[in-house]
């Protein structure tokens, strides 16, 4: 059984070694366009650095769908396709070119939370768990045939971070149980009903914007959704100025306004004593 791997970071470098565990071996590997291999200082793994140590050959295209992806697929003849954190769309004519299937691992239970910031979706708007889904890879977005999933709770200490990571765990514990399925060919797919679920674009909830509206728990969701160092917080406007608003060490602050640390209720209340005005912003992501 020959796989060829798409993708970028952690999970996809656990796969290099998980795949031929289970008798698969890896033919190939196509990158993310703006993987550079270094990985000091980042918290996250390089697919390509990873590849590069275990010897395998790689591409790098600014699509799989490119003549370039065709042709490296086409001359490895693989059992299937296997998509991890890969950042473009995958045409048809490539996902057809896997002897058994293309496969996905998409960071939500479908067909819920489809398309980006899946976790970042789930947390915000106060679910209780998300999980993981191996699914078949069509050409839609997180739309095909669902082949197996796992539930992953989100906890009251959870941020969108430390989710990351138990998702890639969950992700990895649910290939591992499917992969020896997925070879005797006995892993059947679950159509997905799409109009029970959502999905969602390239655009953070509201814009990062916390409303005066909400509740400590929808204020902590919130909150603790958009915590993932490097990358934005969410965010109050107070008397026309931006403020981040901050989930560090089990507390929240506002260190602009100098609130905090403290408690969801407690910040809450604090900035309600400010003149926190509402953001609606447009064009926000859709629901379907």
């Amino acid at each position: 059984m020959r796989a060829i791997l798409l993708g970028n970071k952690n999970l996809a470098v656990r796969a290099l070694d998980l795949l031929p565990a289970h008798g698969i071996e890896v033919v190939g590997v196509v990158l993310n366009p703006d993987d550079d291999g270094i990985e000091q200082g980042r918290w996250y793994q390089s697919l390509k650095r990873a590849a590069a140590q275990r010897g395998l050959p790689t591409i790098q295209p600014r699509n799989v769908s490119s003549d370039e992806g065709r042709q490296f697929i086409e001359q490895r003849r693989p059992d299937w396709l296997l998509s991890i954190s890969y950042s473009r769309i995958v045409r048809k004519e490539i996902l057809d070119l896997p002897l058994r299937m293309p496969l996905n691992i998409h960071f939500s239970m479908l067909p819920h939370n489809r398309g980006c910031l899946p976790l970042v979706y789930a947390m915000a708007s106060g679910s209780r768990q998300t999980g993981v889904s191996l699914h078949v890879m069509d050409e839609g977005i997180d739309t095909g045939d669902v082949l197996a999933q796992r539930a992953v709770p989100i906890d009251e200490s959870d941020t969108a971070r430390s989710m990351y990571f138990k998702c890639v765990d969950a992700a990895e514990a649910l290939l591992d149980q499917a992969l020896p399925r997925l070879v005797e060919g006995s892993l059947r797919a679950q159509p997905q009903v799409l109009e029970d679920g959502s999905y969602h674009r390239q655009v953070y909830p509201n814009d990062r914007w916390l409303n005066p509206d909400v509740n400590p728990r929808g204020f902590s969701c919130f909150v603790r959704a958009h915590t993932f160092p490097p990358y934005p917080t969410a965010r109050v406007m107070v008397a026309g100025v931006e403020h981040p608003v901050l989930f560090q060490d089990g507390a929240f602050r506002v260190p602009g306004l100098g609130i905090g640390p403290g408690s969801a209720a407690e910040v809450l209340e604090l900035l309600r004593n400010c003149k926190w005005e509402p953001v609606c912003p447009r064009n926000l992501a859709s629901t379907s």
